[in-house]
């Protein structure tokens, strides 16, 4: 309940109306709990709720509004004993808070535990260690320290994916634990003598979760609500009864529409009611069930259902992982169909005409020339053999010339021949027309392949994708709730989540209006990080949303420059990216277009702009760079335009480096003065016989002092490798910029300017 009273104040704009409103909403409540107590003077409501307040401003508001709830209460007299110990207990945290481990969730509950009992030892002493005084004294120190631990929880920002039933169970019982105490405050508030707005507010959750949880929720949530205010006015289950068997009984209409709904717990409340009326002798609770039931009667569907789910029994967070579980299967079938196609696909035999055979383009002349002719019958039949031989004699220079005429015939044939001129020409003809048909069935066949391969690339994409979605992104809901704590000292409201992602690296988002400023001031990561027991970076700032990411910090900082030229001063033809993921994967790309211009940077352009994607995707490099090479062999056709690929990723945490090439120039690695290769094993994108190449990535493990050098295919020709080899290794700084626009400099004195000129610089140090 007090989750959405804050979210909805950050909802309003601008800061200070946020900030009012989740201050207020803490005094008001605070206030409630103060104003709390049990018919025997039992009254532990307060302080547990102060010292469960957060650290700051907040805090010191909430204090406040406790204390002013016990005074007004319990009178000035007997409400010191609790003032008193709100203010120890905020005191210890504050001196306690830099010299011990503050952050575990047993902390509060301890301090306070310590500091209710050395102020209930004196009043135990003064009465003489009776029996009933002693037995509250204990009572009331335990109970304090138990409801600090379950405010606590139901003040935690609640993430639908983080903890199981169990979570979700704790969380459930704590925020009707802090409800029914704040009706608790409330319930000796009467309007015109007969209305208790407590006990009006109490039935109004009770009836809403009947409605939204059915039989189970509404009988538990009515019996908690009603054992808290049987404390309060010293009934015996009076009010237990009535909201346990009203929920009992409505729950069955829960799904019967919200009238049939609301009629059916009227009718219960007021039989129960007139059934304890000789042990109560008071109509008050029915009163308040026709108050409340007036206002849930007429509450919008959006709002009931958003004050339903403060108490869902049933863990939203399985529904959440259920959805991932089902559009995981889904990918996965989806994949499989892509996968049974490619296979059955390939598996069809390949059948056709023999377009090789020389006999045929004899047979199908003679069948246009040949049929009409008078001198058939003799020369396919009486000479045949002599007929066949004769065209046989022309098969090596049909073949190897494409043609023939009519004098590379035996002349034998020639004089008995009346037609050896038009059988020359229909030859040629059904020759030319069988060389076409050949290499579009040849063309044909690369298409069917590369289509095919394209089908499994597809599918190897989307079980990628669906494995991505099975992993174990696990959410650190404690870490969050002292995140918001801390930066909620510092004045500013934020919504926080904290992930472990793929590695167990860290992840942390913030969203907040007032993010803007805090993210201009870096120390506040320095205290997060310590939080966290890991260092972070800023990773993504938007102020304009009020949006920030901090990730893990890696022990090895990635810096890079680049530094390009396109031909005679034009656009250049190559295109390079980098990036580093949440996980620590840094990521280089450049690619070269074939040819300069606008028209080269357009295709390096999107080769670059689509292996980001993929990357950034979570896609693995082999497979990304596999479907990049697939799309520009079905691109290609019949043309050659392409680009080379230099794909590099480096593990920040582990200095685990690959280097991926697709006909890209070769590569260098500085270590020490010394210099490596890294060149390439393959063909550009789009130019192996056949698509969806792959390049397993030759390895390295680089470390603290490495450089590395990226150049396109326009910087070195032959002879120039010598002289660029020998200026990377003369290089004794560690500013990838500077090497870069080193390397150029030298380059652009000795080139003829004919080709874009691309290099780039990696710098590896540890932080």
């Amino acid at each position: 309940m007090l989750q959405r009273m804050m979210a909805a104040g950050r909802r309003l704009r601008g800061l200070d109306a946020g900030r009012v409103m989740e201050g207020g909403s803490r005094f008001f409540i605070a206030l409630s709990l103060g104003m709390a107590r049990a018919s025997s003077g039992f009254a532990p409501f307060g302080v547990a709720f102060a010292a469960a307040a957060p650290d700051g401003l907040f805090g010191l508001v909430t204090a406040a509004g406790a204390i002013l709830g016990y005074f007004f209460g319990l009178g000035f007299t007997a409400s010191l004993k609790y003032a008193a110990a709100i203010v120890l207990v905020r005191w210890v945290y504050r001196v306690l808070r830099s010299s011990v481990k503050s952050d575990g969730r047993l902390f509060r509950p301890a301090v306070t535990l310590i500091a209710m009992a050395s102020i209930g030892f004196v009043y135990a002493f003064d009465s003489g260690w009776k029996v009933v005084p002693l037995a509250l004294f204990i009572t009331e120190s335990v109970t304090s320290a138990a409801l600090v631990f379950f405010y606590d929880i139901a003040m935690s920002p609640w993430n639908e994916a983080s903890d199981g039933n169990l979570g979700r169970l704790s969380h459930t019982v704590s925020t009707v634990l802090l409800a029914a105490a704040f009706c608790m405050g409330l319930s000796g508030i009467r309007l015109f003598g007969v209305l208790s707005i407590g006990g009006a507010l109490a039935a109004a959750f009770v009836m809403v979760s009947a409605y939204k949880g059915g039989i189970g929720a509404g009988a538990a949530i009515g019996a908690a609500f009603g054992a808290a205010l049987d404390l309060a006015s010293g009934t015996v289950g009076i009010y237990t009864a009535i909201f346990s068997v009203s929920a009992l009984v409505s729950g069955v209409f829960s799904k019967s529409g919200r009238l049939v709904f609301v009629l059916s717990y009227i009718a219960a409340d007021a039989l129960t009611v007139l059934w304890s009326f000789r042990a109560s002798a008071s109509l008050v609770p029915l009163y308040d069930c026709f108050a409340a039931s007036v206002v849930v009667a007429m509450l919008p569907d959006a709002v009931l259902s958003r004050i339903g789910s403060v108490f869902p029994l049933r863990a939203s967070g399985f529904g959440f992982r259920r959805a991932r579980e089902y559009a995981r299967r889904r990918l996965s079938l989806a994949g499989s169909a892509f996968g049974t196609l490619s296979d059955a696909a390939g598996e069809i035999v390949r059948t056709g005409g023999n377009l090789e055979d020389p006999s045929r383009v004899f047979d199908a002349a003679a069948e246009e020339v040949c049929r009409s002719c008078p001198r058939s019958t003799r020369c396919w039949q009486a000479e045949y053999q002599t007929t066949r031989d004769a065209l046989g004699s022309v098969t090596h220079k049909l073949s190897d010339e494409g043609g023939i005429g009519a004098a590379d015939l035996p002349p034998y044939f020639i004089d008995t021949c009346e037609r050896a001129d038009r059988l020359t020409a229909a030859i040629n003809a059904e020759a030319r027309s069988r060389r076409q048909r050949r290499q579009f069935s040849q063309r044909l066949v690369y298409m069917r392949e590369a289509g095919l391969s394209q089908y499994g690339g597809l599918r190897e994409l989307l079980d990628s994708l669906s494995r991505s979605l099975g992993e174990d992104v696990r959410v650190e809901p404690a870490l969050e709730k002292r995140i918001i704590g801390l930066i909620g000292s510092r004045g500013v409201g934020v919504s926080a989540a904290a992930l472990r992602l793929r590695g167990g690296r860290l992840r942390i988002e913030l969203r907040g209006e007032a993010l803007g400023e805090l993210g201009r001031n870096g120390d506040w990561i320095e205290e997060i990080s310590r939080l966290a027991g890991k260092p972070l970076r800023l990773s993504e700032f938007e102020p304009g949303v009020g949006r920030l990411v901090l990730c893990e910090k890696a022990p090895l900082s990635i810096s890079f420059g680049a530094a390009k030229s396109g031909k005679g001063g034009g656009v250049s033809g190559d295109s390079c990216s980098g990036f580093l993921s949440d996980e620590g994967v840094f990521s280089l790309i450049l690619a070269d277009g074939m040819g300069t211009g606008p028209e080269a940077a357009k295709i390096s352009g999107a080769v670059a702009s689509a292996l980001r994607l993929f990357l950034m995707a979570g896609v693995e490099p082999e497979l990304s760079l596999s479907l990049i090479d697939n799309m520009m062999f079905l691109k290609n056709e019949g043309d050659t335009g392409t680009s080379t690929v230099d794909l590099f990723t480096l593990d920040s945490f582990t200095g685990d480096a690959r280097f991926y090439k697709y006909g890209a120039a070769p590569s260098y690695v500085l270590r020490e003065g010394r210099i490596k290769t890294v060149g390439s094993r393959l063909m550009p994108a789009g130019l192996s016989e056949e698509g969806g190449v792959r390049d397993r990535g030759r390895r390295m493990r680089l470390r603290d002092g490495d450089m590395i050098v990226f150049i396109s295919d326009g910087m070195v020709s032959g002879s120039d490798d010598r002289r660029l080899r020998e200026l990377i290794s003369q290089y004794g700084g560690r500013d990838p910029k500077a090497l870069s626009r080193l390397i150029m400099e030298k380059a652009l004195e000795t080139s003829s300017g004919e080709d874009d000129m691309t290099v780039i610089s990696v710098s590896v140090s540890e932080v």
